[in-house]
């Protein structure tokens, strides 16, 4: 018998769901069913979200985590639509995952912060752990901000190593000079 069906146990957890509104992190599915039912509206939320619908697809996002809580992929998606117009709220969905301290619920907050490959991609990484970052600084989240700061590092460090290697290549200098220089450059 499943928790789910004990009679009054979905209102109860609709009274207790967090800050966000949305139902408590959960650690595993509840079923193969709503599993498939939740990503089936990430799809369609990423779709939506690409076409600029975004409060639809924040709709469907906050559909799909209340249809499979254990989904943090629904989570962290709607973390990243919220995260320009509601930077509190894409801040809160973040660190009810990251209280949750589960494995997965980690991976997906880490997960979370893509590793760019394009210019394009760099600034919208550096946005969002600016706007990540303002929002935990604003409520006075210090150990959000602190878990943060990993990932600001990092990026700063590979927007220092790519510009270095730009400018390697701007100098004009020989391939067998710029093989040495990177070999060096890979040593640190």
């Amino acid at each position: 018998m499943s928790l789910w069906s004990v009679p009054g146990l979905i209102p109860i957890a609709l009274v207790c769901a967090t800050a966000t509104g949305l139902p408590p992190v959960a650690t595993s599915p509840h079923s193969g069913a709503t599993s498939a039912a939740s990503r089936k509206l990430v799809k369609r939320a990423d779709a939506l979200a690409r076409d600029e619908k975004t409060d639809e697809a924040i709709a469907l996002l906050r559909q799909a985590v209340a249809t499979e809580p254990a989904n943090h992929d629904a989570r962290t998606t709607l973390a990243n639509v919220l995260l320009e117009k509601h930077p509190d709220e894409a801040l809160a969905i973040l660190t009810e995952l990251r209280d949750a301290r589960c494995r997965a619920c980690l991976k997906a907050v880490t997960g979370f912060i893509q590793y760019p490959n394009s210019a394009t991609e760099d600034a919208a990484v550096n946005a969002k752990l600016e706007a990540l970052a303002n929002a935990a600084r604003d409520a006075n989240d210090n150990r959000t901000l602190q878990f943060l700061q990993w990932f600001i590092e990092e990026q700063v460090e590979e927007e220092r190593t790519m510009t270095s290697l730009l400018d390697l290549i701007d100098s004009g200098i020989n391939l067998f000079q710029a093989e040495s220089h990177l070999a060096s450059v890979a040593g640190e």
